[in-house]
């Protein structure tokens, strides 16, 4: 019967391979693929794979080790640094994929706005701006941390050191109230609200668009039928007879125009039907009284 820290390594082991290995894919099919390399949208792709790589490494790896040992053996200052390892990393994947959620919602409706706003040097700097945010978001609880210790607070609760008798201390996250809120509502509510809002109304304007693009097959398969109608009419009538003779007196009355010329060819008009403007006026009359 394995035991629960055997079953612990078996499903850490398992996630953190799979998240190496897919995101490892990422990066390296992006970096050889020529084609994939010139869409500049995949870098948003890559920012996404590095920030779930740092995770995979950094965090998970360590909280592994943690939650399997029951303890944190790596010391306080690292208990820190994965703590804002943790945060900014996790930013970072949340608002990568709210960039990847504006990008197709310009790209889809609104391709002139993108053409002009997504250039690679622009998405890099968006890339830039969005870790930049992510590594202050993470390192402000370790700025407020060394101000309070500054100040004489004592509020040292990373690593509670008394719980294991010095010997097995924990690393464990405890937020102060007004950082959570602002860290909760940078790097997850925002985030999650714009992407839902753009998702949907991306929904909403591909629906609008297949609903328009219906119609207008609708309306070219109902056109064809009715000129397949006025072909057969033509064809099984006298009136290709009187059409020639409209066009025989077009040609006469406009000897150089081209689009006339053509359009005479292309119906196969005898050119004895144009002998004078007053002859194929006089045939015109006398067909229409008939």
């Amino acid at each position: 019967m394995l035991s629960a820290a055997s079953i612990l390594l078996i499903v850490y082991s398992v996630i953190i391979l799979v998240a190496l290995g897919g995101n490892l894919l990422v990066c390296v099919a992006v970096f050889y693929d020529r084609i994939l390399r010139r869409q500049q949208e995949n870098l948003f792709l890559v920012s996404l794979a590095v920030s779930d790589l740092l995770i995979s490494l950094l965090v998970m790896s360590f909280a592994a080790s943690n939650d399997i040992l029951g303890y944190w053996p790596f010391g306080r200052l690292y208990c820190q640094l994965w703590i804002c390892f943790d945060i900014t990393c996790t930013t970072a994947s949340i608002l990568n994929l709210s960039a990847i959620a504006l990008h197709r919602f310009l790209h889809i409706s609104r391709p002139l706005v993108y053409v002009r706003c997504f250039r690679r040097r622009k998405i890099c700097i968006v890339i830039a701006f969005v870790w930049l945010i992510s590594a202050i978001i993470g390192s402000t609880q370790i700025i407020l941390e060394l101000v309070q210790r500054d100040e004489g607070i004592d509020d040292r609760n990373e690593v509670d050191e008394t719980k294991y008798n010095n010997s097995h201390p924990r690393c464990e996250l405890r937020l102060k109230p007004f950082y959570a809120l602002g860290s909760s509502m940078c790097s997850f509510v925002i985030p999650a609200a714009m992407m839902v809002l753009l998702y949907t109304r991306l929904y909403l304007f591909a629906r609008k668009h297949a609903k328009i693009m219906r119609i207008q097959v609708q309306q070219a398969a109902n056109f064809a039928v009715t000129l397949n109608a006025c072909e057969g009419i033509r064809n099984n009538t006298n009136v290709g007879f009187f059409y020639d003779r409209i066009f025989a007196m077009c040609r006469c009355c406009h000897r150089n125009d081209p689009i006339v010329l053509e359009r005479i060819k292309s119906k196969n008009v005898s050119s004895k039907l144009c002998i004078t403007d007053q002859k194929a006026r006089s045939n015109l009359i006398l067909e229409m009284k008939i």
